[in-house]
């Protein structure tokens, strides 16, 4: 991929031989190599992946260099460096996170386990740790170092334990147990604009929401259900959530959220809606 970040142009002297390589579609570009640079131009095509889109006029070979500040990596170093922070703020003892670390091999953080990248910036879009049914799960806290991801569109961290690692099971669910006690539900996960899938079920967060997600409006799928001491004051936040589709609150308490059934009913997308077992007990209608 190539990413032009930073342009230069450079005259060679006339007469002097250029080579020409194709590069394979899509990326339609030309590589010119003058024979008393051609070395050197290698060396960087290699090293940096740069580009040269070049044109040959008067005998005079014209250069635009088309840079990857990101040597040969497509993982941007700022976001690496908020992932590895993400990284230590959770104990994994099944070695989920493996491929994920400083060493050389491993730092393209694109090529990580439940990190996805857009092809073309190299920007961290998908962050899916989900537990997975062999068992194998996360525990911890979430990082707010994941505020570095701007342009995250998908975090699924579902079924794994943000909490401390003590365990019961307590309602004969397929997930390991529920924690004595749980971690603080990540309230700047309401900064990251991009997010259009939010799946933080099963996962022992605790605390009381309001607005705090008034800011997701771009979310199509939000899945907060089996978080058992999740408290709603109010569930408002949805009047800005206009493009939801899919919306569990399953097993949390709405008992303070008077206001659901209004708010449920002006999300205008809306297909799937789940409020199992949610205490809805002031309402008219059963849950």
């Amino acid at each position: 991929m190539i990413y032009p970040l930073r342009f230069s142009k450079l005259n060679y002297p006339p007469n002097s031989h250029c080579s020409q390589l194709l590069l394979p579609h899509p990326l339609r570009y030309y590589l010119f190599f003058c024979d008393h640079a051609a070395d050197k131009a290698r060396q960087l095509v290699s090293s940096s992946l740069c580009a040269y889109c070049a044109s040959v006029a008067h005998e005079t070979c014209t250069w635009v260099h088309f840079w990857s500040e990101r040597g040969n990596f497509r993982c941007i170093e700022r976001e690496r460096q908020a992932l590895l922070k993400f990284k230590e703020d959770l104990i994994d003892d099944f070695g989920l996170l493996s491929t994920w670390g400083s060493e050389e091999e491993k730092r393209d953080c694109c090529k990580w386990r439940g990190v996805g990248c857009n092809n073309r910036t190299g920007h961290v879009t998908h962050l899916d740790l989900h537990w997975e049914k062999s068992g194998k799960y996360l525990t911890g806290k979430i990082s707010n170092s994941l505020l570095e991801l701007q342009y995250l569109s998908h975090l699924n961290l579902s079924g794994s334990h943000f909490q401390y690692p003590s365990f019961v099971n307590t309602r004969g669910s397929d997930f390991p147990g529920s924690p004595f006690e749980g971690s603080t539900f990540p309230y700047f996960i309401g900064s990251l604009k991009k997010l259009r899938y939010l799946d933080l079920s099963f996962t022992g967060v605790v605390g009381t929401l309001s607005n705090q997600l008034w800011n997701l409006s771009r979310l199509q799928h939000l899945d907060l259900s089996g978080n058992d001491d999740l408290n709603f004051k109010s569930l408002d936040f949805l009047n800005n959530l206009f493009s939801l589709e899919y919306f569990d609150l399953s097993r949390n308490n709405l008992s303070q959220a008077t206001d659901w059934m209004e708010m449920v009913n002006k999300v205008p997308f809306l297909k799937v809606l789940r409020l199992s077992g949610c205490d809805l007990s002031n309402s008219s209608l059963p849950c």
